[in-house]
């Protein structure tokens, strides 16, 4: 399988943000189709789901780009938009199939951070949900979907880097 990432709308951002965003999209497409994302998925303790899907299923959900409502296109279909209200902590949200990042988080990240959060908004346009409780995240799909993708161009970037 392999997933395509297609930015649908791009609102809120200026010419001046858009390296930045296609280098954070870049990095997520990238990891997203490495052997060793779908590895640290399939070999994840089990997450927790509403539906109790196994690790195998959720990696299909993934890459399926079956986003709620949607058919299955192997496609992310990315409906972007920048909040300008100031967030202290939180990096964005999603309401729908709307992808919404606070400005001030956008500027402040770096590109695989930013990689990890569009991943981890990704996974709630699939369905996907955060847990009630925030002090243990490790087995929420969002989240370390997000954490892994941010690793994984980390990872990446530093390969390119010592190139």
């Amino acid at each position: 399988m392999h997933l395509q990432i297609k930015v649908v709308n791009a609102y809120g951002y200026t010419q001046g943000d858009e390296p930045t965003l296609r280098s954070a999209l870049t990095g997520f497409r990238t990891a997203a189709n490495m052997q060793e994302f779908q590895n640290l998925i399939i070999n994840h303790n089990p997450f927790e789901t509403d539906k109790h899907l196994t690790n195998e299923e959720i990696y299909k959900i993934i890459m399926s780009g079956q986003e709620k409502g949607t058919q299955t296109d192997n496609e992310a279909d990315l409906n972007l938009s920048l909040d300008y209200t100031y967030s202290p902590a939180a990096v964005g949200y999603t309401m729908g199939l709307k992808i919404f990042t606070f400005k001030n988080m956008f500027d402040a990240l770096s590109i695989a951070e930013l990689a990890g959060h569009y991943a981890h908004e990704y996974c709630h346009t699939l369905g996907f949900r955060d847990p009630d409780d925030l002090s243990n995240v490790s087995n929420n799909v969002p989240y370390e979907i997000g954490r892994i993708i941010s690793e994984l161009v980390n990872l990446e970037e530093m390969n390119i880097q010592l190139a």
